[in-house]
């Protein structure tokens, strides 16, 4: 089979799948579906550089043995040069897989390197709280939705593209809003979706929470009608596509960072949540549910596919408390200054309340009536109307005179600007003294009514009638 540039890989792929029953029936076999998209890809690879079909491959194996793994030998070490051991050895493990479903055991033993070691990822470092905060203000809001998934409810990338607003117990759906119940929200992973195959659950957090909903109400305000199989990741509306593919998002996250100027895989995000996990306090066996990982609640929920609702209560509470602090990118001093901004809000509406109770007061007191509309005899309606009018004609006749005597005292201005700015801001500074002045002579004269007005109200005399 050979390489087809005009093509993309993952169309490649699906055309060798579809093309061959036993193909497909070889991957639908497989568990979940990353690794049914690595194990395809891997075969591929190795039939457009062994420039045979899968089964030939077979048939080679099956006559010239050999030869064949000769064949494989050298194809994982010239793709040793490129890529990283890990994928090296998932490339292996994809072609011993494919020859498995044919009843070919290969014995040999090819070395694809130390896959514990990641080149790729020695010099990355997990996010702070702060570093993610401005990757996410350097990001879109679809690309938002895409780092909270990860960041925030710990999912793989493959994972993130495939989750349904079903999945979402705790939206509420309707025909034009979406909304959500309760924050953290849940959000139910399929096994088909699961690393280990096994359904669990985790939890967006409210930060997460806030930069989903804000993605998917712009999609309903571009005329999207949201239902429970929608996905929350898609393109837009004038896309012809209805999805979007895990390498197109990792693409977009990826350019997020170069733009925040920080070094590191998209992956890297689902470590923050990791770490998180690891160091909020939480008991292990939640730790190991969170994380997707194998345990005693996984056990549980695989078999009886719910827990307890006062469990689920439980684990959100605890998640709230313990992980989202670890998770917030805004900062401490920040919320700080929220808490004590909010504090000073709330004193200042009391005040206002307290003040609009004595104007309440002070009005009833005094008995305060409308006046009754002043009488304007006719002439004097002609009269304003006759000034109107003059005013109108005098512009109308002299409008290009006014707008000259405007643009030569804004150019006088300009040049006395350039020649002297020191005079130019005394004439500000003054007229802002002046402005300062008056708002002073204001505010006591109103202080002056008020306290006339106060003694009124305390004379005795006015308060008997």
């Amino acid at each position: 089979m050979l390489h087809t540039d005009e093509k993309s890989l993952k169309e490649r792929t699906k055309i060798m799948v579809e093309s061959d029953r036993d193909i497909a029936r070889w991957i639908n076999n497989l568990r979940s579906e990353s690794t049914k998209r690595i194990y395809s890809e891997g075969l591929l690879k190795f039939t457009e550089y062994a420039k045979q079909s899968p089964k030939e491959i077979v048939t080679n194996f099956q006559t010239n043995k050999k030869e064949a793994e000769d064949i494989l030998t050298d194809f994982i070490h010239e793709i040793s040069k490129k890529r990283t051991p890990k994928s090296v050895h998932n490339a292996l493990v994809s072609v011993k897989s494919w020859l498995l479903h044919n009843d070919i055991v290969m014995r040999r033993k090819i070395n694809c390197g130390n896959i514990k070691r990641a080149p790729t990822t020695e010099d990355e470092s997990i996010p702070t709280q702060d570093e993610l905060n401005r990757i996410l203000n350097y990001s879109d809001l679809r690309g938002k939705a895409f780092i909270s998934l990860i960041a925030f409810a710990g999912f793989r990338p493959s994972t993130a593209v495939n989750v349904k607003l079903r999945d979402i117990p705790d939206f509420i759906i309707t025909p034009d809003s979406i909304n959500l119940a309760k924050k953290p929200a849940q959000i139910k992973v399929k096994p088909e979706f699961s690393k280990n195959g096994r359904p669990y659950f985790t939890f967006l957090s409210s930060e997460g929470c806030e930069y989903v909903l804000e993605y998917l109400r712009s999609r309903i305000n571009e005329g999207e009608k949201l239902t429970p199989e929608s996905k929350v990741l898609s393109y837009s509306l004038k896309s012809s596509r209805h999805s979007i593919a895990r390498t197109g998002f990792s693409r977009k996250i990826k350019r997020t960072f170069e733009r925040a100027g920080y070094n590191g895989r998209p992956y890297v995000l689902r470590s923050y949540f990791d770490t998180a996990i690891l160091n909020s306090g939480l008991s292990f066996i939640y730790q190991q549910f969170f994380m997707g990982h194998a345990g005693t609640i996984e056990a549980t929920y695989t078999v009886n596919k719910n827990l307890p609702q006062s469990q689920i209560d439980d684990m959100r509470q605890q998640f709230k408390d313990r992980v989202e602090p670890k998770l917030e990118t805004i900062t401490v001093k920040a919320r700080s200054e929220i808490a004590i901004l909010n504090s000073k809000l709330s004193e200042r509406e009391e005040e206002n309340k307290e003040l609009k109770e004595r104007i309440a007061q002070i009005e009833a007191k005094l008995q305060i009536k409308q006046r009754p509309p002043l009488e304007i005899s006719p002439d004097v309606y002609e009269q304003m109307d006759k000034a109107r009018e003059e005013m109108r004609e005098y512009f109308e006749t002299h409008k290009e005179e006014l707008a000259k005597q405007r643009i030569q005292r804004e150019k006088a201005f300009e040049q006395l600007q350039a020649d002297n700015p020191e005079i130019v801001k005394q004439m500000l500074d003054a007229e802002q003294e002046m402005y300062l002045e008056d708002i002073e002579r204001k505010k006591a004269e109103a202080e002056k009514i008020l306290k006339e007005l106060r003694a009124l109200i305390n004379n005795p005399k006015v308060n008997k009638k």
